[in-house]
C-alpha cells in the first residue's frame, strides 16, 4: 500500500486495517446516507414553496425556512445512522442486518415524512401518534383521498411524492456511489468523517447560534423527532404535587366567581375537577312539571323538557346572518337567523376544541381539548361520565344521529359509552338524509310520555366544501370561500325542512332545540386557510341558537356574554333540573352570574381564551407561538386586525398568567387520569 508521506505506526496499522471491504461497505452506507438526505432535502423543497392545501402559501418566506430544514435534516440523517454504518463496516457480521435495517427505516422514515408534510398542509399539524391514533383506519382513507382530490395547490402532488421518494433515493444511491471512491482513499487519513463532523457543527451552530429557529423548529420537526415526542411523554407536564394543587385551588376559586353562588363545592383535593352540590337537596313540595326545578328532591324535574342538539359542520359565525351586527360579514343561513329572532342567541360563542373530533369531546365532557393529544384516542381509559349518559340515567332515551362515519375519528367508543345508540348508515352521507331519517325516526318512535335527548352532527359543509345533489350550482373554478357559503346554505335549508317536518308533533311544544356549530374554519382572514391556525375569530367563533320556551330562559332574546362549547353540558342539566356530582369545567348559562363568562380553546402551543372585552392569544407554555401574543378587542374589533398588546399592559398579565396555569393544570389532570374519581364508576 502506498502513502504519500510517512504515517505514524497506528496510523498505518488503521489504515491497512481500513482499506479493503471495511472501505467498500462504508462507502455504500456513506452514498446511502447521502442520496436519503438529498431526498429528504428535496421533499422540504417541495412544502416551503407549495402552497398549503386551500391555496395560500404555507410560509411567507421560504428562504427563512429552507437552510433551517436542510439543517434539522442533515444532523438527525447522520447523527443517528453514522455510527451504525461505522459499525456496519468495522465488525463484517454486522454489516448485512445493519443495511438492510438503515434501508428499511430510512424508507420507511421517507414515506412519513410525506404524510407529515402533507398532514402539515391540511391540518397545521404535525403527524403524530395521536393523529395516527384517530384518524389511522380504514374509514377515514375516502375523506382523506377526496381531500387530496381537491389540493389546491399542484394537485395530486403528494402521490407522486409518496410513491416516488423511496424509488428516488435508491436510485441517487446508486449514481452517487460511484462517484465518491475519494471516500475510501486512506491517504485522506479519515477527513470524509472530518467533513460530515464539519458540517454537523456547522449546521448545529446555524440553528442555535447564527439564526435560531424560534417557531420554525416546531414547524419543521422531522417526524422522527415528533414520533420520540409520542413514545416519551413527560407524565403531568412535569408539575409536582404541589404545583397542581396550587393551581387547583386557584382553578376553583375562579370557578366560583363565575358560577356567583356557593350552590357547588369541591370535595376531593385529588379531583379538583370533581364538584358536588354544596348542600343537600332540600324539598320544596311536589315538582312543577317542566320548570327546570326539582322541588322534590327526586333527582330530575317532574316532566323534563326534551332537548335536541343540532352541530353543523363548520359552521362559523362570520358567515350568520343574524350575527352581522356582532362582526359576522357575510349571511348564509337565512333559516337560522329566522330562529334566532324567534328564539334567543348568543353573540360571543366558543368552540371548546378544533377540529370536529374534538368539539365532540368539548362538549360532551364540558372541558377544553388537550392541546397536543387527542382525547378520543389517546386517553380510552380516561374516567369521565359525558352528559348524555347522566340524561339517560335519569330516564331520558337518548340517540345520536351522524351524516359522518363517526368510526372515521374515534367518536364510536365514546358514543356507545354516552349514548343509548347511534344511527349511521352509508347510504345517508349528506345533510338532507340525515336530517329527513332522524324526522321520520323521531315521528315514528318518540312519544309524550318519556322525555328524550338526541344528537344531531352533519357533514355536507366539510372541506373541501364538495357541492352534492340539493346544493346550488358554481362555477368549476368556484372559490372556497363561494363553495363554503354554497354548502352553508344546503345545510341550513334542510334544517328548516327539519323542523317543518316535526312541528305538528305533540312532544314538540315541550321541546328545547340547541343549535350550534362543530367549529368554523379560517380561508385566508389571516393569511392561511389551514384549520385552527392562530386560533383566530374565524375558526372559534360559533353560532349558537336556542329554540324553544323555557321558564328559566332569560327574558333577553340576545345574550351578549362570553359562553362556549364546554358549558352547553351544564346548561342542559341544569334546564332538566338535574345536579347530579360531575365533573365539569363549564358554567350552566343559567346561573347568576351569566354576564361573567369564559371560553378557552387549547390546540399546540397556543391558546386563546376570551373574557370581559378582551380576546387573548398566546403560548400556553414554554414554546414560542408562530403569532406571538395578541390581544383584541372582542367587541369592536371582531375581525381581529389590531392588535392592542401594548394599550392593555399591564392589565392583560394577570388573566394571561390564570390561563397558562389552567392549561398546565388541564394536562396534568388527563395525563394522570384525575378527571373524575375512579370509585364512582361511570356515575354517582
Amino acid at each position: 500500500m502506498y502513502f504519500p508521506r510517512p504515517l505514524s505506526e497506528g496510523w498505518q496499522k488503521f489504515a491497512r486495517a481500513w482499506h479493503g471491504h471495511r472501505a467498500r461497505h462504508f462507502q455504500t452506507l456513506l452514498g446511502y446516507l447521502l442520496a436519503v438526505f438529498i431526498t429528504h432535502a428535496a421533499l422540504r423543497f417541495c412544502l416551503l414553496i407549495r402552497k398549503d392545501a386551500y391555496g395560500i402559501p404555507l410560509v411567507g418566506k421560504a428562504d427563512w425556512y429552507i437552510f433551517h430544514a436542510f439543517s434539522i435534516d442533515f444532523l438527525w440523517i447522520f447523527g443517528y445512522s453514522l455510527p451504525l454504518a461505522l459499525l456496519a463496516a468495522w465488525v463484517k457480521p454486522l454489516y448485512t442486518p445493519i443495511r438492510t435495517c438503515l434501508f428499511a427505516a430510512h424508507s420507511t422514515l421517507l414515506l412519513f415524512t410525506v404524510l407529515d408534510h402533507e398532514t402539515l398542509r391540511f391540518l397545521g399539524m404535525h403527524l403524530d401518534l395521536s393523529l395516527l391514533g384517530t384518524y389511522g383506519n380504514t374509514a377515514s382513507i375516502r375523506e382523506v383521498l377526496h381531500f387530496v382530490a381537491d389540493d389546491r395547490s399542484v394537485r395530486h402532488l403528494p402521490y407522486l411524492l409518496f410513491f416516488g421518494c423511496v424509488p428516488v433515493s435508491f436510485i441517487l444511491n446508486a449514481l452517487l456511489r460511484k462517484r465518491y471512491a475519494w471516500i475510501t482513499d486512506t491517504r485522506l487519513r479519515g477527513r470524509p468523517i472530518l467533513i460530515l463532523a464539519a458540517g454537523a457543527a456547522l449546521a448545529w451552530l446555524y440553528l442555535n447560534v447564527i439564526w435560531t429557529g424560534g417557531f420554525r423548529m416546531a414547524k419543521l420537526r422531522p417526524f422522527i423527532q415528533t414520533l420520540a415526542m409520542g413514545l416519551i411523554r413527560p407524565q403531568a407536564d412535569g408539575l409536582t404535587e404541589t404545583q397542581i394543587q396550587a393551581l387547583a385551588r386557584e382553578y376553583q376559586g375562579h370557578w366560583q366567581a363565575l358560577q356567583g353562588n356557593e350552590d357547588w363545592a369541591f370535595p376531593d383535593t385529588a379531583y379538583p375537577y370533581y364538584r358536588a352540590p354544596s348542600a343537600p337537596c332540600q324539598a320544596q313540595g311536589s315538582d312543577i312539571p317542566g320548570d327546570g326545578i326539582d322541588q322534590d328532591c327526586d333527582g330530575v324535574d317532574a316532566k323534563p323538557v326534551n332537548m335536541v342538539l343540532l352541530i353543523f359542520e363548520s359552521h362559523r359565525a362570520v358567515n350568520c346572518g343574524h350575527l352581522q351586527p356582532y362582526g359576522a360579514t357575510a349571511s348564509a343561513t337565512p333559516s337560522l337567523d329566522s330562529l334566532a329572532a324567534l328564539g334567543h342567541f348568543w353573540t360571543r360563542f366558543s368552540v371548546g376544541g378544533i377540529p370536529t373530533i374534538n368539539a365532540l369531546m368539548a362538549t360532551h365532557l364540558s372541558m377544553p381539548q388537550h392541546p397536543k393529544r387527542y382525547i378520543s384516542s389517546d386517553f380510552v381509559t380516561l374516567s369521565q361520565e359525558g352528559f348524555p349518559a347522566v340524561l339517560g340515567r335519569h330516564g331520558y332515551t337518548t340517540r345520536f344521529f351522524s351524516a359522518a362515519d363517526p368510526a372515521w375519528d374515534n367518536q364510536t367508543p365514546w358514543l356507545r359509552q354516552w349514548y343509548q345508540g347511534i344511527r349511521y348508515d352509508r347510504s345517508r352521507e349528506n345533510d338532507s338524509a340525515t336530517l329527513a331519517d332522524m324526522a321520520t325516526w323521531m315521528v315514528d318512535s318518540l312519544s309524550p310520555d318519556k322525555p328524550f335527548f338526541l344528537t344531531v352532527m352533519t357533514k355536507t359543509n366539510h372541506y373541501p366544501f364538495n357541492p352534492v345533489s340539493g346544493v346550488r350550482e358554481l362555477p368549476s373554478d368556484a372559490s372556497l370561500q363561494e363553495r363554503m357559503l354554497a354548502t352553508m346554505e344546503y345545510a341550513d335549508e334542510n334544517m328548516a325542512r327539519f323542523f317543518a317536518r316535526i312541528k305538528d308533533e305533540t312532544w314538540f311544544p315541550h321541546t328545547l332545540f340547541f343549535i350550534l356549530g362543530d367549529h368554523g374554519f379560517p380561508l385566508g382572514e389571516h393569511g392561511s386557510s389551514t384549520i385552527g391556525y392562530g386560533l383566530y375569530t374565524e375558526s372559534t367563533w360559533i353560532p349558537f341558537v336556542i329554540v324553544g320556551e323555557h321558564p328559566r330562559l332569560p327574558e333577553g332574546r340576545i345574550a351578549s356574554d362570553v359562553a362556549g362549547q364546554i358549558d352547553i353540558a351544564p346548561t342542559l342539566l341544569d334546564l332538566a333540573g338535574i345536579h347530579d356530582p360531575n365533573h365539569y369545567l363549564g358554567h350552566s348559562l343559567l346561573r347568576p352570574a351569566a354576564d361573567r363568562g369564559e371560553a378557552l380553546v387549547l390546540r399546540g402551543e397556543q391558546f386563546m381564551a376570551e373574557n370581559g372585552r378582551r380576546r387573548f392569544h398566546g403560548p400556553w407554555g414554554d414554546q414560542p407561538r408562530e403569532q406571538g401574543l395578541e390581544i383584541f378587542d372582542a367587541v369592536q374589533d371582531r375581525a381581529e386586525k389590531h392588535n392592542i398588546l401594548s394599550e392593555q399592559m399591564p392589565e392583560w398579565q394577570p388573566s394571561l398568567r390564570f390561563f397558562q396555569g389552567l392549561a398546565k393544570l388541564h394536562i396534568a389532570l388527563l395525563e394522570s387520569d384525575r378527571i373524575w374519581p375512579k370509585s364512582l364508576g361511570k356515575g354517582p
